[in-house]
């Protein structure tokens, strides 16, 4: 649990394991991204060739990549500053179009002018932020009447204040135990990143909260905007197969995407 939290403490987070991170994203160990999180929320996103997008938390810019080969026009923005600096460098490196700024999300309504863009995206890092309020009520600004915010957030199941797979003697999982679901709160999440041989290369702590589905639905209502679609992705059968290690998201879903329209408008 993280007692206390801040715009800086997340940055210095984030900082922190920038470089370890660039380097793991996109590998074969990242595969919750690269097979489900990714295409997932690409589909969701339907298609964007000539759409103005703006992509919220976008890290070192696997989502915004993603969006531009798809022929979307993309801004990428993230608080920390070190991965938009490795965002740019692979932006120069393989030029997409794509600009990068360092950026709180909270802050895009004083950046651009009202209707600036037709989507906005965010993969894996809304829940992240310390101020959604304020950061949903600035996607209502930047987007247009007709547009749409797409997020993909951590499944409200994944993120119970107790969460445990019992397995079985030769270590298989059996099934997966959830409980105090409507404990919510700040917490702290732990990623090992790890090279190819499975060798741990750098353990990181950031801040998240966790939110339950009523949460979320009050939180969107809240900031002028309706839910037009859920999805959960999750891997074919044929992921799974290549990849074993994706079998607990095929039995339950880790990932929940939110296609979102504003309240005024009407699909």
């Amino acid at each position: 649990m993280i007692p206390e939290h801040d715009r800086s403490r997340a940055a210095d987070a984030w900082n922190a394991m920038a470089d370890a991170y660039d380097a793991y994203v996109g590998t074969r160990e990242d595969y919750y991204r690269t097979q489900v999180m990714g295409p997932g929320l690409l589909a969701a996103c339907g298609p964007v060739r000539g759409v103005r997008v703006l992509d919220l938390g976008c890290g070192q810019g696997y989502f915004t990549r993603l969006l531009a080969q798809e022929g979307a026009t993309v801004v990428g923005v993230d608080i920390s500053e070190r991965l938009i600096h490795h965002a740019v460098r692979r932006e120069r490196l393989n030029p997409l179009g794509i600009r990068y700024d360092v950026l709180d999300a909270a802050d895009i309504a004083a950046q651009w002018q009202p209707a600036s863009f037709d989507m906005v995206a965010s993969c894996i890092a809304l829940q992240d932020m310390m101020d959604p309020h304020r950061v949903l009520s600035s996607v209502g600004t930047v987007l247009t009447p007709e547009g749409r915010a797409v997020f993909l957030v951590e499944h409200p199941t994944n993120t119970t204040a107790a969460r445990e797979w019992d397995r079985d003697p030769t270590g298989q999982k059996v099934m997966l135990r959830i409980d105090r679901y409507f404990e919510t709160q700040l917490r702290a999440v732990t990623w090992t990143f790890r090279d190819p041989t499975g060798a741990a290369v750098g353990t990181f702590q950031f801040p998240s909260w966790s939110r339950t589905l009523e949460q979320w639905s009050e939180l969107f209502s809240a900031t002028g905007f309706l839910v037009a679609r859920l999805a959960e992705p999750r891997p074919t059968t044929t992921q799974v197969a290549q990849y074993p290690e994706l079998d607990d998201c095929f039995r339950i879903p880790y990932f929940l995407i939110f296609d979102l329209v504003r309240s005024n408008h009407r699909r």
